[in-house]
């Protein structure tokens, strides 16, 4: 990933404010737009050095700052999206209105590693690389030749069926490989996920607002795998969206 392409990604994605974004990402962002800045203000400044024009010292000042107006929104995004990628939540950042301390302690998490794997605001994007700007978007989790699969036995969704080593469902069409409609009930955007693990099965709570459920009507800890067997079922946030795995 470039700076520009850093750029791209988050001027793409301009209030979107779920999902992750991995330190290159965030960093690679902020030094283009202090460059973009540079690049507005310093000619304006030479000028009015030059010419002592009072427009050129107002326009120096004006021009960065209806930049710095279109650039808020996703700033605030990407730095959400990059706490959500070292598991904080994004109120996180109200810590840097603290004096003195707040500021410094902001700084630590930003350029933390990402965490590992698929925590509850998605997976993990140096696993997944971000589609460049202006390219057709990749699948966010490859499928493969992977011997699993999910099969719809019951639900709005009755009869699908998706195979792959990592199948994440959900109403998310960005994130997810199973997708339900957008209005289903109980189904979160990006409710649980499927893996293969070896020989085994494992099945993932990702933090959904409804649960996710066994068969004989256990819920899920959220982010914490349960081994299933090939046939065993579970369902998602109500009882009539009933999902069998198979291996």
């Amino acid at each position: 990933m470039t700076m520009l392409e850093a750029y791209k990604i988050c001027i793409k994605k301009y209030v979107k404010f779920d999902g992750r974004a991995r330190r290159k990402e965030y960093w690679y962002f902020n030094i283009f737009n202090a460059l973009i800045s540079v690049i507005i203000a310093l000619p304006l400044l030479l000028l009015y050095v030059s010419t002592e024009n009072e427009i050129f010292l107002f326009l120096s000042y004006g021009l960065p700052g209806l930049y710095e107006l279109f650039i808020f929104l996703p700033s605030l995004a990407v730095t959400i999206r990059r706490l959500h990628d070292v598991g904080r939540s994004g109120a996180a950042i109200f810590i840097s209105l603290i004096p003195a301390v707040g500021e410094i302690i902001l700084f630590i998490w930003l350029i933390e590693e990402s965490h590992h794997g698929t925590n509850q605001y998605g997976p993990n994007p140096k696993e997944i690389e971000p589609p460049v700007y202006g390219m057709p978007a990749p699948p966010k989790i490859p499928l493969d030749t992977g011997s699993i699969s999910v099969v719809c036995v019951s639900g709005a969704m009755a009869g699908k069926s998706v195979s792959g080593s990592a199948i994440n469902i959900g109403r998310d069409p960005g994130r997810c490989q199973l997708v339900f409609p957008e209005r289903e009930p109980g189904v979160s955007r990006l409710h649980c996920m499927v893996l293969q693990k070896g020989n085994s099965i494992e099945l993932v709570d990702l933090n959904s607002s409804n649960g996710t459920f066994l068969s004989n009507g256990y819920r899920l800890t959220p982010n914490v795998p349960v081994s299933l067997r090939s046939g065993d079922s579970f369902y998602v946030g109500n009882p009539s969206n009933v999902i069998s795995v198979r291996m």
